[in-house]
Parts: structure tokens; sequence; C-alpha cells
């Protein structure tokens, strides 16, 4: 077996990553989802639950993939070797399981907004404003908010919720540490 050459490990590092892109990028549509109440979203937890696992899980195995791949083929040489064909295949399975997640959201009326930590998002409102209202994997239900022109993965407490410490800690932070 070749070791696989540098720049086809950065090949297959980029399309990894841009399994994360992905999710910037369709933020681009001018697809609007439909404005929900909060009820309508609360609603839809036990889907977004089983969504959110297969995020993880999807998550967990691209790093897996990463890691793998950094050890098995760093190192000079030329060609496809069978570990990149892997790798590769690995890989475009993952980016179109993530396509038809965010498809399955999508119809939910939700957007994915960060893979790492699987945060979900819905168009709502929060008072009187239009906002995001924003769920993520691991919350019990949900308790924040972000304005529709904040930043994702920006967190707010919903009235009458509050956020402690642990909450503003995202899961994404772990995820991209166990690539490293």
């Amino acid at each position: 077996m070749h070791p696989m050459p540098i720049e086809r490990w950065d090949c297959l590092t980029t399309m990894a990553m841009g399994l994360r892109e992905s999710i910037n990028m369709s933020d681009l549509s001018t697809d609007s989802p439909p404005l929900m109440e909060l009820k309508e979203v609360e609603a839809r937890l036990p889907l977004l639950r089983r969504i959110a696992s297969d995020l993880i899980r999807l998550v967990e195995k691209r790093n897996h993939l990463i890691k793998n791949g950094k050890r098995s083929g760093r190192g000079s040489g030329s060609g496809d070797s069978s570990v990149q064909l892997e790798l590769r295949d690995e890989l475009r399975i993952l980016e179109t399981r993530l396509g038809s997640l965010k498809e399955e959201l999508t119809a939910l009326g939700g957007k994915l907004v960060d893979l790492d930590s699987a945060t979900i998002e819905f168009l709502g409102t929060v008072g009187s404003n239009i906002a995001w209202i924003s769920w993520r994997a691991g919350d019990e239900q949900i308790r924040a908010w972000r304005p529709v022109d904040g930043e994702p993965g920006e967190r707010l407490a919903l009235p009458g919720c509050s956020l402690d410490e642990e909450d503003l800690e995202t899961r994404a932070e772990e995820n991209r540490k166990t690539v490293e």
C-alpha cells in the first residue's frame, strides 16, 4: 500500500471540512423558512432529537475518518491508494447523509446552523421581534434564541429561561478537538 501524498490528503481534508462549509453556504439561501410559534417548534423536539443524534454520529464518523487518514497516509507516493479511495467514498457518503438530514430539517421548517454542536434554528418570534429560535443537541427544551441579524452560535436565553455556563460551552469545541 502506497502512502497518501500530502496534496491528496489535503484534498480529502478539504472535502471533510466542506461538510462544515456547506452549512454556512445554506445561510445564503434566499428561501425563507416559515415563521413558527415556539409551541410548534417544541412539538418537533422528538424529531429534532433523532436528527441531532444522527448529526452527532455523522460528526464523530467524519472526525474518525480524518484521524485515520492522518495516521495512514501522510507521506510521499503517487496515485490514489485504496485507503484514499475508501476515505473519499466515506466522505461522499457522509456528505450525502448530511444533505438528507438538512432536507428533513427544512421540511420541519428549521435549518442547521452548526454541524459540530447540532444547533438547529427556526424562524419565529420572541416578544414582538422576529428571531431565530435555537435548539442544540443535549438541550432538554428550547431555551435559546438569537436576533435574525445575529451570528449563528450567538444564543440568548428565552424569557423565563436561563443559560448557564455549560450551555454556552458547545459540543462543537469538543468535536473540533477530537480532530486535532
